[in-house]
């Protein structure tokens, strides 16, 4: 029989309460006292699930209620995994999963496990975050590894994986193979001064970014909008030295944009704002003939701003965006 122990959060999706709980409930072997506890990443709902005795770790990422309250189907599930990725064999996963038995849902019972679990929701968000910003979010093992190999002071600075193993027997994993196993390869690093040129108000901005050699021009692309606070939600090319290399493909251009309204400062109105978008085809044209003819654009405060573009962007999800194109195009 095993007893997981679940917070509040978790009682609150299981539509259940504390007092439906005895008290007191001993565990007959410490491999069979849990705690489940939920935390959300980027709005979604995650279950870490901590072993009583050891602190061994692991989290069931991206769970929707329907799972939660299978949670027995779930913690084996999710068990398994986790100890495949710790790298036990197939006999020591056997051996838990057969005393695992029923599973019997309790309240929390110890303020130190659920201090020591707090620490790891917030390494378990940081290991995503890293990885997001790597596009490897589907790196699920890393972050479980990273879960089981920080020094807990409950443990008396021991990782818990070391204590989980004691309790599991059996073949005894090498942790000096297993980090050269799992430890990133040498990777040149690059750093870059990139300038955005702000044409119509006569500014530049300046970043530096450092960026993994391994990575794609896409992500570099991605890196770099973020760094100016720009979504990706445009085509994007790159291109050798223009200055050096001059050609008709290798020439700055600048876009403006026929679908949208600009504020005094040349930034676009916020989507969230009724005035945002423009829809009327023939309002569209008008936008967009005075940039062309006058190199100027009226903002909605009415204020004519100088403006230079060589290309006009209308947006693939703009309403009635067919009849627009088709309009521009006949003009």
């Amino acid at each position: 029989m095993l007893l997981l122990r679940c917070t509040n959060k978790v009682l609150k999706e299981l539509n259940m309460s504390k007092s439906s709980f005895p008290d007191v409930m001993e565990n007959e072997h410490p491999l069979l006292e849990w705690y489940v506890n939920l935390f959300y990443f980027n709005r979604k709902k995650c279950l870490l699930f901590t072993n009583a005795a050891s602190l061994f770790s692991f989290v069931a990422h991206d769970v929707k209620r329907k799972e939660i309250i299978n949670l027995d189907k779930l913690f084996r599930e999710e068990l398994a995994k986790a100890m495949s990725y710790e790298d036990f064999n197939s006999e020591q996963i056997k051996f838990v999963n057969e005393q695992i038995g029923e599973i019997i849902l309790l309240k929390t019972a110890s303020h130190s496990i659920l201090a020591s679990m707090n620490d790891l929701v917030r390494h378990c968000i940081y290991s995503k975050i890293r990885l997001a910003e790597d596009d490897n979010m589907e790196d699920v093992g890393e972050i479980q590894r990273d879960l089981n190999e920080i020094p807990m002071g409950a443990l008396k600075y021991q990782f818990s994986i070391e204590c989980f193993m004691d309790l599991v027997g059996g073949e005894k994993i090498d942790f000096i193979e297993r980090r050269k196993k799992y430890a990133p390869k040498n990777i040149t690093a690059y750093i870059f001064n990139i300038k955005m040129i702000q044409y119509c108000e006569g500014k530049n901005i300046t970043r530096q970014i450092a960026i993994s050699g391994n990575k794609s021009l896409e992500h570099f692309a991605k890196v770099i909008l973020s760094f100016f606070d720009f979504n990706c939600d445009h085509c994007f090319s790159f291109y050798g030295d223009i200055d050096k290399h001059p050609g008709p493909e290798q020439t700055e251009i600048y876009e403006a944009f026929a679908d949208r309204n600009y504020n005094d400062d040349l930034s676009l109105i916020s989507r969230s704002d009724k005035y945002a978008m423009i829809t009327d085809p023939n309002e569209i044209l008008k936008h967009v003939l005075e940039m062309v003819i006058h190199e100027e654009v009226t903002a909605v405060s009415g204020v004519k701003i100088p403006i230079k573009a060589q290309t006009y962007c209308v947006h693939s999800d703009t309403k009635n965006v067919t009849e627009i194109v088709k309009r521009l195009y006949q003009e």
